[in-house]
Protein backbone atom coordinates (compact mmCIF):
# COMPACT_ATOMS: atom_id res chain seq x y z
CA UNK A 1 0.00 0.00 0.00
CA UNK A 2 1.61 3.29 -1.11
CA UNK A 3 1.16 6.65 0.89
CA UNK A 4 -0.92 7.85 -1.00
CA UNK A 5 -3.40 4.83 -0.31
CA UNK A 6 -3.24 5.55 3.58
CA UNK A 7 -7.03 6.13 4.66
CA UNK A 8 -8.42 5.13 1.60
CA UNK A 9 -10.53 2.19 3.37
CA UNK A 10 -13.95 2.49 3.77
CA UNK A 11 -16.87 0.52 5.30
CA UNK A 12 -20.42 1.59 3.99
CA UNK A 13 -23.06 0.12 6.02
CA UNK A 14 -26.57 0.38 3.90
CA UNK A 15 -26.38 -0.31 0.47
CA UNK A 16 -29.83 1.07 -1.02
CA UNK A 17 -29.88 3.50 -3.84
CA UNK A 18 -27.90 6.49 -2.42
CA UNK A 19 -25.36 4.28 -0.14
CA UNK A 20 -24.52 1.94 -3.58
CA UNK A 21 -24.03 5.15 -6.00
CA UNK A 22 -21.99 6.81 -3.06
CA UNK A 23 -20.05 3.11 -2.73
CA UNK A 24 -19.46 2.85 -6.52
CA UNK A 25 -18.39 6.61 -6.57
CA UNK A 26 -15.83 5.62 -4.44
CA UNK A 27 -14.83 2.57 -5.61
CA UNK A 28 -13.93 4.23 -8.79
CA UNK A 29 -11.56 6.85 -7.12
CA UNK A 30 -9.54 4.24 -6.17
CA UNK A 31 -10.35 3.41 -2.47
CA UNK A 32 -10.90 -0.04 -0.73
CA UNK A 33 -14.62 -0.39 0.19
CA UNK A 34 -16.22 -2.89 3.01
CA UNK A 35 -19.36 -3.24 3.03
CA UNK A 36 -22.52 -4.41 5.20
CA UNK A 37 -26.23 -4.08 3.96
CA UNK A 38 -28.93 -6.02 6.65
CA UNK A 39 -30.14 -7.55 3.15
CA UNK A 40 -27.16 -8.97 2.14
CA UNK A 41 -28.81 -8.85 -1.99
CA UNK A 42 -28.66 -5.38 -1.88
CA UNK A 43 -24.67 -5.65 -1.54
CA UNK A 44 -24.07 -7.26 -4.88
CA UNK A 45 -24.00 -4.69 -7.37
CA UNK A 46 -21.21 -3.13 -4.99
CA UNK A 47 -19.23 -6.52 -4.95
CA UNK A 48 -18.97 -7.12 -8.74
CA UNK A 49 -17.52 -3.56 -9.02
CA UNK A 50 -15.12 -4.63 -6.39
CA UNK A 51 -16.37 -4.40 -2.57
CA UNK A 52 -15.93 -6.73 -0.03
CA UNK A 53 -19.52 -7.85 1.71
CA UNK A 54 -19.24 -8.69 5.05
CA UNK A 55 -21.80 -10.63 7.47
CA UNK A 56 -21.93 -7.92 10.11
CA UNK A 57 -20.93 -4.10 10.49
CA UNK A 58 -18.19 -5.10 13.31
CA UNK A 59 -16.59 -7.13 10.43
CA UNK A 60 -16.98 -4.32 7.81
CA UNK A 61 -15.36 -1.40 10.17
CA UNK A 62 -13.00 -3.73 11.38
CA UNK A 63 -10.62 -3.27 8.35
CA UNK A 64 -11.25 0.38 7.11
CA UNK A 65 -10.31 3.71 7.87
CA UNK A 66 -13.61 5.20 7.59
CA UNK A 67 -17.55 4.26 8.51
CA UNK A 68 -19.89 5.21 6.59
CA UNK A 69 -23.57 5.10 7.50
CA UNK A 70 -26.49 5.69 5.12
CA UNK A 71 -29.28 4.23 6.80
CA UNK A 72 -33.09 5.12 6.63
CA UNK A 73 -34.39 6.00 10.08
CA UNK A 74 -32.53 6.61 14.01
CA UNK A 75 -34.06 3.19 14.96
CA UNK A 76 -31.83 1.40 12.06
CA UNK A 77 -28.91 3.19 12.92
CA UNK A 78 -29.22 2.23 16.71
CA UNK A 79 -29.27 -1.34 15.61
CA UNK A 80 -26.57 -1.12 13.35
CA UNK A 81 -24.49 0.89 16.23
CA UNK A 82 -25.12 -1.39 19.27
CA UNK A 83 -26.17 -4.89 18.21
CA UNK A 84 -24.90 -7.62 18.32
CA UNK A 85 -21.96 -7.82 16.01
CA UNK A 86 -22.95 -4.05 15.55
CA UNK A 87 -20.27 -1.40 14.41
CA UNK A 88 -19.58 -0.05 18.17
CA UNK A 89 -18.22 -3.98 19.38
CA UNK A 90 -15.63 -3.62 16.52
CA UNK A 91 -12.22 -1.57 17.98
CA UNK A 92 -12.49 1.74 17.22
CA UNK A 93 -8.40 2.17 16.83
CA UNK A 94 -8.68 5.81 15.33
CA UNK A 95 -11.43 5.11 12.65
CA UNK A 96 -13.73 7.63 11.92
CA UNK A 97 -17.79 7.24 12.08
CA UNK A 98 -19.93 9.22 9.77
CA UNK A 99 -23.52 9.33 9.34
CA UNK A 100 -24.57 10.18 5.71
CA UNK A 101 -28.58 10.01 6.86
CA UNK A 102 -31.22 12.04 7.91
CA UNK A 103 -32.14 11.92 11.02
CA UNK A 104 -33.95 13.85 13.87
CA UNK A 105 -31.56 16.18 15.79
CA UNK A 106 -32.42 15.09 19.48
CA UNK A 107 -32.24 11.43 18.22
CA UNK A 108 -29.23 11.42 16.71
CA UNK A 109 -27.74 13.43 19.59
CA UNK A 110 -28.56 10.58 22.03
CA UNK A 111 -27.09 7.90 19.00
CA UNK A 112 -23.94 10.43 19.04
CA UNK A 113 -23.17 10.65 22.68
CA UNK A 114 -23.74 6.52 23.10
CA UNK A 115 -21.37 5.90 20.30
CA UNK A 116 -18.74 8.09 21.95
CA UNK A 117 -18.96 6.52 25.24
CA UNK A 118 -18.04 3.25 23.32
CA UNK A 119 -14.92 4.81 21.74
CA UNK A 120 -16.46 5.91 18.08
CA UNK A 121 -17.43 9.48 17.85
CA UNK A 122 -19.85 10.23 15.15
CA UNK A 123 -20.12 12.98 12.50
CA UNK A 124 -23.75 13.82 11.40
CA UNK A 125 -22.84 14.35 7.44
CA UNK A 126 -26.21 14.33 5.89
CA UNK A 127 -26.39 13.59 2.71
CA UNK A 128 -29.36 14.18 0.18
CA UNK A 129 -29.76 12.69 -3.84
CA UNK A 130 -32.10 11.62 -6.39
CA UNK A 131 -33.49 9.07 -8.08
CA UNK A 132 -31.93 8.95 -11.43
CA UNK A 133 -28.40 9.27 -11.10
CA UNK A 134 -26.18 10.02 -14.64
CA UNK A 135 -24.13 7.17 -15.27
CA UNK A 136 -21.41 9.50 -15.92
CA UNK A 137 -21.11 10.76 -11.93
CA UNK A 138 -20.49 7.53 -11.09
Amino acid sequence: MSRRDVGKRLALIGCGAMGTALGLRMLAQGWTLRVYNRSPERTRPLEAAGASAYRTPAEAASGADWVATVVTDSEALRGLLFSDGGIASAPALGRRLVDLGTHRPDRLADLGAESASRGWPLVEAPMTGSGAIPPSWL
